[in-house]
């Protein structure tokens, strides 16, 4: 079942309307004609975090990036650059990709992208500035010829982990991460560098008379848009990222954008086309909702998850078996012609609409306080979802009662309506006193339905050996 995201409403100011947008990782960023700058999504690295500007500057231009597996964590990161030509980082500053480099005398940064582990500047002078992890050569610009200069710059990249597990043992996880970087330059040469594995460095030949017009670079695909308005691609093309197609008649492509397996592009008619993307998990990612009448896009970008995974498994002594799959989802932000934005994609993170979580308080006391329960996650099908429960004794598992429909539970009063069977789980201990639990949501649930959440926590501190949480509502998306 397809969920179309919304339409972010038009301000009623011209000065709030959106001139730049970026999809990272797990967040999205637009930038406001009046210089602010909004952020959503996840935040767990902080990387929706906007820094106030200094005294008297404004943003301009904004790039967001990040990576799921770079020594076994988590992280994004955003840039943003100043009207003095500066640049400033924030989110997760891991291989120090958010420690913009200073600028010689008299120079400014003129452009920004980021990959997924580093970043890459265009400076006035005409020389990209890189920064940030270098693993795969991705941040060893090529030098220049005499007299020609950098004029456009485009960053990707790809994580991946390893799994074995062939035995009784824990599995053993390894990590890594690939990078490339693309730049055309004035005389129009465009020039590749960092990780080639899958031909994303081997730039086309192009027809006589059409040159390159704009570059991207995806996780392990570059793309292109040429003089005559058509476009290339090259790299992977494990879903089709690479297929791109000629424009309908009479019509030219005049952007484009790659991310994990996917491309986009605008037409001069403000339409849209894509390419690749997983259809393995397509059904997880929100459908672009119609746009009104003689409203069209004006920009167009595509972020989100990428990486590579490989597991071996098998049952001691016997030999391991090998299969390797790929989670690729992606989100996407497009600038409307009213000045406006629309977001759909992936939502695993609240990158494209809030996720509808309300606490409704109430539960009741033990000795480690009132258990807290909180969700995270996405409330449609085939997405995470995380009840986080704080305040609990050690050993404590739980009970939870779902109430679905229009009456919901009394939380204030301290009872539930229980679903036609109550569960008990047990709960996965994260820090001292907070315990979690994932599930993947059901397909089964219809759209729109509204669900109240209440636990009952097992807590021999207490008599009768119960604590209740506060309840927590929802509506299915």
């Amino acid at each position: 079942m397809a969920l179309s995201a919304l339409v972010v409403p038009l301000a009623a100011s011209l000065d709030a309307q959106v001139v730049d947008i970026a999809a990272g990782l797990d967040h999205s960023l637009a930038l406001h004609a009046d210089g602010s700058l909004s952020a959503w999504g996840a935040n767990d690295s902080g990387q929706c975090d906007v820094p106030a500007p200094p005294p008297g500057r404004r943003f301009v231009e904004v790039a967001a990036g990040g990576s799921y597996i770079v020594d076994g964590s988590w992280w994004a990161f955003s840039l943003a650059r100043l009207d003095d030509g500066s640049i400033v980082g924030w989110g997760a500053g891991a291989h120090g990709v958010v420690d913009v480099p200073p600028l010689p005398p008299g120079e400014t940064y003129v452009g920004i992208t980021a990959g997924n582990t580093h970043a890459l500047a265009l400076r006035s002078d005409g020389e990209v500035v890189a920064w940030g992890s270098n693993a795969s050569g991705q941040c060893d610009v090529p030098p220049l010829p005499p007299g020609v200069t950098y004029t456009q710059v485009a960053a990707g990249g790809w994580d991946w982990s390893h799994v074995e597990w062939c035995d009784t043992s824990w599995p053993t996880w390894t990590y890594g991460h690939e990078g490339h970087s693309a730049a055309l330059r004035s005389d129009g040469v465009l020039v590749t560098w960092g990780d080639g594995t899958h031909g994303q460095l081997a730039v086309p030949a192009l027809p006589p008379g059409v040159g390159f017009a704009q570059i991207a670079a995806g996780g392990q695909h570059t793309a292109a848009l040429l003089s005559d308005g058509s476009l290339a691609a090259w790299g992977a093309n494990s879903h089709g990222q690479c297929d791109v197609t000629p424009p309908p008649p009479g019509r030219v492509y005049v952007s484009v954008d790659a991310g994990a397996s996917r491309t986009v592009a605008r037409l001069d008619d403000g339409t849209l086309a894509e390419w690749g993307g997983d259809p393995a998990v397509a059904h997880l990612e929100l459908a672009m909702p119609p746009l009104a009448p003689g409203v069209t896009v004006t920009d167009l970008v595509v972020g989100g998850q990428h990486s590579t995974e490989t597991w071996f498994e098998g049952s001691f002594p016997f030999p391991c078996t090998t299969d390797v799959w790929e989670l690729t989802l992606s989100h996407r932000v497009a600038a409307l012609s009213d000045g406006s934005f629309v977001v759909w994609g992936d939502n695993s993170f609240g990158q494209v609409v809030e996720e509808p979580w309300t606490d409704l308080g109430g539960g009741s006391a033990g000795v480690a306080g009132t258990p807290t329960l909180t969700f995270s996650g996405t409330p449609h099908e085939g997405h995470f979802v995380e009840a986080n429960i704080n305040n609990t004794p050690p050993s404590a598992q739980m009970l939870g009662w779902i109430s679905f429909g229009p009456t919901p539970f009394d939380a204030l009063g301290g009872t539930v309506h229980a679903f036609p069977y109550a569960s008990q789980v047990p709960l996965v201990a994260s820090v001292a006193g907070n315990r979690f639990v994932s599930v993947v949501w059901p397909a089964s649930l219809p759209v729109g339905l509204d669900i109240w959440f209440q636990f009952v926590v097992q807590d021999g501190t207490v008599p009768g050996g119960l604590t209740l949480t506060n309840g927590v509502k929802t509506t299915t998306l």
